[in-house]
C-alpha cells in the first residue's frame, strides 16, 4: 500500500445552502452548480484555480438546471418564482410559471429571456420524471420539454429566443431525453 498514489479530496468552495447539479464546462476548467437555499436557489460557477464564486444573475427566484453552451462561454438555466408569499389553496390547481434564460460569463451580466412558458395551466413546469430536460446541444439551439400543447413534448428553440419548434408531435408523454455527442440527435422515451 503506497500512500503516494492516494488522492485526497479537496474542497473547491464553501457556500450557504445545499449544492447540487454540478456540471462541467466544455474543456473542464469551470464547474456550474445550484445553491439551494430552501425558499430560493441560485446558479453559480467556479473557475478552477480561482477562489471566488461567480453567481449567475442572482434573484429571489428558483434557478436550476444550469447548462453550458457548447463553446463554454454562456450558461442557460430554468427560472421559476421563489417560494413564499400569501397562503394559497391546496385543492386548487394553479400555474407554476417557468422560463429558460441564458447569460454570458461577464461579471454582473444580467440574464436574458430565451423562452417563457405560456401564461395558462398548460404552461406550468413539467412534472414528469425528466422535468424540463433542458439541453444545449448546438451553439444556436436549446432543447427542452414542455406541456404547453397539452402533452409533455420535446421542443427546440433558438439560443437567441423565438418560437419553439415541436420535435415530438403526437398524443403521448415524453419523460427523459438524451442528446448525441455531436448534438444532432435527440433520443427520448415515451409512453406510446
Amino acid at each position: 500500500e503506497n500512500e503516494d498514489f492516494i488522492d485526497v479530496p479537496v474542497r473547491l468552495f464553501k457556500t450557504r445552502g445545499n449544492v447540487h447539479s454540478l456540471t462541467w464546462a466544455p474543456g473542464g476548467n469551470k464547474i456550474a452548480f445550484v445553491a439551494d437555499r430552501k425558499d430560493h436557489s441560485i446558479v453559480g460557477y467556479l473557475e478552477l484555480g480561482k477562489t471566488n464564486l461567480n453567481w449567475i444573475d442572482p434573484a429571489f427566484s428558483n434557478d436550476f438546471s444550469p447548462r453550458w453552451s457548447p463553446d463554454g462561454s454562456q450558461l442557460a438555466f430554468i427560472r421559476t418564482p421563489a417560494e413564499g408569499g400569501s397562503v394559497d389553496s391546496l385543492t386548487q390547481r394553479k400555474r407554476i410559471p417557468w422560463a429558460i434564460r441564458k447569460v454570458g460569463l461577464t461579471p454582473s451580466e444580467k440574464s436574458i429571456l430565451v423562452w417563457e412558458a405560456p401564461n395558462n395551466y398548460r404552461g406550468s413546469i413539467p412534472t414528469t420524471h425528466g422535468g424540463t430536460n433542458l439541453y444545449w446541444p448546438k451553439q444556436d439551439r436549446l432543447v427542452f420539454t414542455s406541456y404547453h400543447d397539452g402533452w409533455p413534448h420535446i421542443y427546440s428553440v433558438a439560443a437567441t429566443g423565438g418560437t419553439p419548434l415541436l420535435l415530438s408531435p403526437g398524443e403521448f408523454m415524453v419523460e427523459h431525453l438524451s442528446v448525441s455527442s455531436d448534438g444532432n440527435t435527440v433520443y427520448f422515451d415515451a409512453n406510446t
